[in-house]
């Protein structure tokens, strides 16, 4: 196999630790081994359904508060949530598949598919969404063969079939190219990241040129066409700093020129912008922001304990909910100008390429 060496761009960052935002602390366990909170979405406007290890499945609201979501649970891990039409789909552990629809529940058993996790669940439109994963272990960091799948609904979730499938490699995420009608997978083996771009909306697919040996956990498009992935060493993912890489998705070539950004605090988990604002969350507690397409430094808000923070999600435009490990939800409120006048924090980025 021929590996595709990367380009990259080593920056020195000022990094700065922002004052005056607002952190409320919704929810977070008294316990070292309570349960995380793995995925966090809008299932109706205001109304946030956030699901975890062993089938948590709770919801929030302002008015509300935090409130179980009632389901038939079959305590298995939770890891995304989405809608397709009128259906909400929870992906969870073990091959399994919860729907609801006008209030009743279902669940679908993927009896191939018994021995691995649902990682990702990703809607096109009303009829047609991707589901991907690999070996339950891998999702917990054993090490074991990854049996990467993608699979396909285009009749509202009724069926089910595979597009995509890789013993050697474990899909992590998906995303939906809109201009171009390709659904990008970010995959991982032992080997690295590599980024795979499927045709004809998911049925024709071929590597992409986005290629590292660093492990990358997430992936996205920004607004002016640029791949976004963020990740960082495999190995120590606490105390190794944690990797960000921008690149045109237009850019085809074999040797990919990527923009590289490190950021202190662990492997980032998840990347997420708005109108305004770009986020990403990573270990040790750290929520990074900074305005969108300005090019300015990150800013750092910490939170008291340091927790995994593994998803990010707007309330609206200057607010975001954060969750992670330990149970912990909060509330943050960016503030409305960016500090420009702290004190920066420099830090050395090694010049090793890949």
């Amino acid at each position: 196999m021929n590996l595709i060496y990367f380009t990259c761009f080593f920056w020195v960052l000022p990094l700065q630790i922002a004052c005056c935002q607002l952190v409320e602390t919704l929810q977070i366990g008294n316990l070292q081994g309570d349960s995380s909170y793995y995925d966090i979405f809008e299932i109706h406007k205001g109304e946030f359904w956030i699901g975890g290890k062993s089938g948590i499945l709770k919801k929030y609201t302002e008015t509300n508060g935090l409130r179980d979501v009632c389901y038939p649970n079959l305590g298995r891990s939770i890891l995304r949530i989405n809608k397709l039409g009128d259906k909400i789909l929870i992906a969870s552990d073990q091959g399994t598949l919860y729907v609801s629809e006008m209030g009743e529940w279902t669940t679908q058993q993927f009896l191939k598919h018994s021995k691995s996790c649902f990682y990702d669940l990703m809607v096109v439109d009303s009829l047609t969404a991707f589901i991907c994963g690999g070996r339950s272990k891998i999702a917990i960091g054993k090490r074991v063969v990854p049996h990467g799948f993608i699979l396909k609904t285009q009749d509202g979730g009724n069926t089910w079939n595979p597009v995509f499938r890789s013993f050697s490699k474990m899909v992590w995420r998906l995303k939906y190219d809109t201009m171009s009608q390709e659904i990008l997978a970010l995959t991982y083996s032992p080997l690295g990241s590599q980024v795979y771009s499927g045709g004809n909306r998911g049925d024709a697919w071929k590597k992409a040129p986005w290629k590292d040996r660093n492990l990358y956990h997430d992936l996205d498009i920004s607004s002016n066409r640029e791949l976004i992935l963020v990740g960082g060493r495999s190995g120590n993912l606490r105390n190794q700093a944690g990797h960000l890489r921008k690149c045109s998705i237009q850019n085809e070539n074999s040797n990919p020129t990527m923009n590289f950004e490190c950021l202190p605090g662990g492997l980032i988990w998840d990347y997420t912008s708005g109108e305004k604002w770009e986020l990403a969350s990573s270990g040790s507690g750290n929520l990074w922001y900074r305005e969108k397409n300005k090019g300015s430094n990150w800013d750092l808000i910490k939170m008291t304990t340091p927790l995994n923070l593994y998803e990010v999600i707007f309330y609206d435009e200057n607010a975001v909910l954060v969750i992670g490990s330990k149970k912990s939800i909060f509330k943050v409120t960016l503030p409305m100008i960016p500090n420009s006048s702290l004190n920066s924090v420099e830090l050395q980025i090694s010049g090793q390429t890949h």
